[in-house]
């Protein structure tokens, strides 16, 4: 019997045997976990129209508890694919998955939103490339800095609606440690990035009137973050200290609007490269950034000082989101105001600046909460800031201080545009 013509039962009951075993109650916390089952499960999808209706029913039972949109929640986030070989190569990879889905007229390759290139893979490559105990051919080096081009390129130019990509760094490396790093790593990727935004513009001039296509959400990898899996290494300003300016030719080809610093300050290098940029509108800034961003904007700097972020790229800032960590009882009001007007006072064009505290925990301390009275010189601040900047719009989302009627009043009455607190 052909695999198309068993009965939906058994091709159910197939799928269960071969995936219940996974726990996916760690698919939020783990991203390569939940990539690597969807691909398990997905490629299996694309045998025949049987196998996909049943896989899409056994997807929708294993994650109804966790989200409304199955797919979506599988595909959003994708990660480059490493090029060291791997005892247990699948015989189908994610750009084979799209390049069906495409082929099929499905919808995988259009529910994909974020690309992540994760410098332990170019890392582990290089030392595997470069370990003298194992020589491998130079061609062998070649050919996986090629297919690692290739898989970058293809998911990229078949994703239609990816519009954020991630440099996660790796806080271990530094260039004492690896100081021949071979730049062409890097250079193939910026190859993969560029032919996949020639391949998206040409797509983009013709027809999308056919029923397998649609229009793309967002620009282009219009939105940069730059973060790291191991914040407790390095400090943020240090993390790409001595090789990240080689990320450079990737950014160069692309109109960033909106660049997001997650636990890491990039070179001076990079945040040079962004801020010739004249497409750059928002900066978002996550974790215990604001502090390091702060200093760097307020001071110049000399070559023993951490990298200064450029006045010109903070001079074309309109939009600007900062996210707090903490808890709420742990937040410094004065401390945190005083870096954001030092953040802030170089951001001439800034016209929506939102301010977004931890959220709630759940506890009962919403009593606690209406009892903190807003110091006096962090009103001094804020009535600054009203004063020297002409916001259009403030937003205060889980900030201590300001539940009370009088306190959000006095707040309203300081700014020419109304301000929007809200509180979860």
């Amino acid at each position: 019997m052909k695999l198309s013509e068993l009965p939906f039962e058994l091709i159910l009951e197939i799928y269960r045997c071969l995936f219940d075993r996974v726990d996916v109650d760690q698919f939020e916390v783990n991203g390569h976990y939940r990539r690597s089952w969807s691909l398990h499960v997905l490629r299996t999808t694309l045998v025949c129209s049987s196998w996909y209706a049943v896989g899409m029913e056994y997807i929708q039972q294993r994650l109804k508890r966790y989200t409304s949109d199955p797919l979506a929640f599988m595909l959003e986030t994708m990660e480059c694919t490493s090029p060291v070989p791997s005892l247990h190569a699948l015989p189908m990879t994610w750009p084979d998955v799209f390049s069906l889905s495409k082929a099929y007229r499905l919808d995988y390759h259009q529910q994909v939103r974020q690309y992540i290139i994760n410098m332990t893979t170019l890392f582990q490559a290089w030392q595997y490339s470069s370990d003298p105990c194992s020589p491998v051919p130079v061609q062998d080096t070649l050919g996986r800095q090629a297919r690692l081009r290739r898989s970058v390129q293809t998911v990229l130019s078949l994703c239609p609606n990816v519009d954020t990509l991630h440099f996660l760094y790796d806080a271990r490396f530094t260039s004492r440690l690896y100081p021949t790093f071979d730049q062409d790593w890097f250079d193939e990727l910026a190859l993969a990035v560029t032919h996949a935004q020639q391949a998206r513009q040409m797509e983009g001039g013709r027809s999308t009137s056919s029923l397998g296509d649609q229009q793309p959400r967002g620009d282009f990898l219009s939105h940069v973050v730059f973060t790291t899996c191991d914040t407790i290494q390095r400090c943020p300003c240090c993390a790409g200290r001595g090789w990240d300016h080689r990320l450079v030719p990737i950014l160069h080809p692309l109109r960033v609007q909106v660049v997001e610093l997650d636990q890491v300050l990039p070179s001076r290098a990079v945040l040079e490269c962004l801020a010739e940029k004249p497409s750059l509108h928002t900066l978002i800034l996550r974790g215990d950034i604001l502090i390091q961003a702060s200093r760097l904007a307020r001071y110049g700097y000399t070559m023993s000082n951490p990298p200064r972020i450029p006045p010109k790229l903070l001079a074309s800032v309109r939009t600007l989101e900062i996210y707090l960590d903490g808890d709420h009882q742990g937040l410094d009001l004065l401390v945190i105001f005083r870096h954001i007007y030092d953040l802030i006072h170089p951001m001439k064009q800034l016209q929506q600046l939102a301010i977004r505290g931890p959220r709630d925990d759940g506890s009962d301390n919403s009593d606690e909460d209406d009892d903190i009275i807003v110091d006096l010189d962090v009103w001094v601040k804020l009535q600054l800031l009203a004063e020297r900047h002409s916001l259009h719009a403030l937003i205060l989302e889980d900030i201590p201080g300001f539940q009370c009627h009088r306190a959000q009043a006095k707040l309203q009455s300081m700014f020419a545009h109304p301000v929007e607190i809200v509180y979860h």
